[in-house]
């Protein structure tokens, strides 16, 4: 066997004690991890890799950041690396499935039926829309589809909530009627005037005052939405209200107003003719005592404060 030179084995001795000094490393980066309590309270997990006097680098995962020493509560040592725990994720995520199920009534696929449904029910092409809502009418037959729509509203980007109502309506009216209440009162403008809308054409002798309240809304389409349902209420008792209209600054709001007016009070003589508030106040004058609980325009408060539009792409 061929012997060493001193030589040699003084690299062999110096490789061997590198290559212990990189194991002990490496132990000890796998081993040592920190838990950093910030004291806004949020918590880090990862590794203090440097002291800086007034501050630390903190490794969590692949990521390093600075942290101020004054920002820091406490240091735990631990095994909390912050590296993702790919299996952890697993299993969190199947747990998470399992807690939906049992909470919805639905399996993960109906779930991702439902979504795919609502996107298209967001698109610009009507057969489709209408496809999409008697496929989610049809999932309701035998799933808690209506449930799980109105439980997830609350939540619901604005954009989908207009054709949400529909498929609601269409699934259950009785059960809609609420929902499509208190979406009347929904922060994007666009909901409101579909709700309402809705409620003139499905809403009760009841609803009207709530439907009136959309005349004094912050956004003309809302009003137009209102005198709409108004006029498929046939809501004698709104007149008072739509004259007032007959004076708003939007001609969009006037001309519905007049439309609606002419179809409440389409069986009398001068309805076809009346075009200003003074002609339809009396009108209303010679009227009003047949019509009982007429809904006064000084009554009425907005459905909603400041409107919002949201701007969103599907």
């Amino acid at each position: 066997m061929r012997r060493l030179t001193p030589a040699g084995r003084n690299a062999m001795r110096f490789a061997g004690m590198f290559m212990v000094a990189v194991l002990t490393l490496l132990g000890a980066s796998a081993a040592q991890a920190d838990t950093v309590y910030l004291r806004s309270g949020v918590v880090l997990h990862g590794q203090v890799v440097q002291d800086m006097g007034s501050a630390v680098r903190f490794r969590s995962g692949d990521r390093i950041v600075a942290l101020r020493k004054s920002e820091i509560a406490r240091i735990e040592e631990n095994d909390k690396t912050g590296a993702l725990d790919k299996e952890q994720l697993r299993k969190a995520a199947e747990q998470r499935e399992k807690e939906l199920e049992k909470e919805t009534g639905l399996t993960f696929e109906q779930r991702a039926a439902i979504n795919e449904a609502l996107r298209a029910m967001t698109s610009e092409d009507g057969d489709g829309r209408r496809r999409a809502i008697a496929r989610l009418v049809e999932m309701n037959r035998s799933a808690p589809v209506f449930v799980y729509l109105v439980n997830w509203l609350p939540g619901m980007r604005p954009i989908f909530v207009p054709a949400v109502l529909d498929a609601l309506t269409a699934m259950d009216l009785r059960q809609a009627l609420p929902v499509l209440r208190s979406q009347c009162m929904h922060l994007d403008g666009y909901v409101r005037a579909h709700a309402l809308e809705l409620l003139g054409e499905y809403g009760n002798h009841s609803d009207e005052p709530l439907i009136a309240r959309g005349l004094v809304d912050p956004l003309a389409q809302v009003q137009v939405a209102a005198a709409h349902a108004l006029g498929l209420r046939e809501s004698r008792r709104a007149t008072p209200c739509l004259i007032a209209q007959l004076e708003n600054p939007d001609g969009s709001v006037r001309n519905m107003s007049l439309a609606a007016l002419r179809h409440i009070w389409r069986d009398h003589e001068q309805a076809q003719t009346n075009e200003t508030a003074e002609q339809w106040r009396a009108l209303w004058s010679a009227a009003h005592a047949q019509t009982p609980d007429p809904i006064a325009p000084e009554d009425l408060r907005p459905l909603a404060g400041a409107s919002v539009h949201y701007q969103e792409e599907c």
